[in-house]
């Protein structure tokens, strides 16, 4: 997804006995440790479209472990707030967490550095939420980690199926507003020399939040030489109007795109102009896969169906990530907990991870959807063999 840090998780000890336990046909150990979960979370603002969903899936699966009685002998309690965008706010959110004993977090989207910097400096873990910037743990430190897979692996598992396809030539947009559409461009284009020697034969900028396209499409159409894919980090609804834009202008090349795609809006926003377009995403819910069955089990929990295709179940997966880091560690300590994450193997709603200890990165699958018209079908899965270092 799209978007950058911030707060929220944490942990505290509870002594009990261990026991097995048959909850709707699955075993499960009574529960010996509570691991509490804070989150500060922008509710209202701009971020909130994001947040809200992130929260949304988090308090999903804290229900969800607690209906089966806890998980590998770890329950779930949920603190949370919302800081509504103001960053000061959200450093004071954290601080009041920190002080009631919550010492991991996950990740706001809206948030600022600050608060991340914050819960390190008190010695708390922090888990990365729906946040794919790679810097985000470079920034962070040894103390953040991502179940997510990060931009620059998505932009590898791009241009890695742009290689599939026979395209050679790529014409890059991207937007210096924000590192997700400001560095995407950078890791494609090094993936994509990578993959079959494939070039970046123009490139052109854009502002997040602009309405008209037509001086983008007008350079594409007059490119020389002409690209035959358009890569770019451009998200929902400003993707839609640079499709209408493209479209209108006709050029009827490829478009491929990132994440920050996966949404309703898409198609809302962009009508038939999207048609065609490719891009990288979390899961997909084919019959009987594990996204499906994740969105059938948030509906009969929530009482309604996921608002987005992937952000809730990527808040239920960060739960599930620290239960099982806690279940593994014996104990909700955060230290221990950080060296159970190094070594963390899981099956999760968004595909298995492996975890690497040194980019406190998973390794794991990264879905390619296509729209057929205004409706997305799968294409295929890839989990990237090379992927570029950060941009510094």
């Amino acid at each position: 997804m799209r978007r950058k840090t911030l707060a929220l998780l944490a942990v505290v000890a509870v002594a009990g006995l261990a026991a097995i336990v048959a909850h709707g046909g699955t075993q499960h150990r009574s529960a010996t440790l509570e691991l509490h979960i804070g989150a500060a979370m922008a509710l209202s603002g701009p971020w909130a479209v994001f947040d809200e969903p992130l929260l949304n899936g988090i308090k999903m699966a804290a229900k969800e472990i607690d209906n089966k009685g806890g998980v590998d002998g770890v329950t779930v309690k949920l603190t949370y707030k919302d800081f509504q965008g103001d960053n000061t706010r959200q450093l004071a959110d954290t601080q009041q967490m920190l002080d009631d004993g919550v010492q991991a977090f996950i990740a706001s989207n809206g948030g600022s550095l600050g608060a991340n910097q914050l819960i390190v400096n008190k010695g708390g873990v922090i888990l990365a939420g729906s946040g794919t910037d790679p810097e985000n743990t470079e920034r962070v430190g040894p103390r953040e980690y991502t179940v997510v897979f990060t931009d620059n692996q998505q932009a590898a598992a791009g241009a890695e199926y742009a290689c599939s396809k026979g395209y050679r030539k790529a014409w890059v947009l991207g937007s210096p507003d924000s590192t997700y559409t400001g560095n995407m461009g950078a890791y494609f284009q090094d993936a994509f020399a990578h993959y079959c020697k494939g070039k970046v034969v123009g490139k052109d900028v854009y502002k997040i939040g602009q309405t008209d396209f037509g001086s983008q499409a007008t350079k594409i159409q007059n490119a020389k030489p002409k690209p035959d894919v358009i890569f770019s980090a451009i998200f929902v609804p400003d993707s839609g109007a640079f499709l209408k834009a493209l479209r209108s202008a006709g050029v009827k090349t490829p478009f491929l795109s990132t994440d920050g795609n996966d949404s309703p809006l898409l198609a809302s926003s962009g009508g038939k102009a999207v048609s065609g377009t490719v891009f990288t995403t979390h899961g997909f819910p084919q019959p009987g896969s594990l996204m499906s069955k994740f969105r059938e089990s948030y509906k009969k929990i929530m009482g309604k169906a996921p608002e987005t295709n992937t952000i809730e179940a990527i808040g239920r997966d960060n739960v599930y990530a620290f239960v099982y880091a806690a279940a593994k560690a014996h104990s909700t300590d955060p230290d221990k907990i950080i060296e159970a994450l190094k070594h963390l193997k899981a099956t999760l709603t968004t595909g298995t991870i492996t975890m690497n200890a040194t980019t406190r990165t998973p390794k794991k699958p990264i879905w390619l959807v296509q729209m057929n018209g205004t409706s997305p079908k799968l294409v295929k899965t890839i989990t990237p063999t090379y992927v570029p270092q950060s941009v510094k």
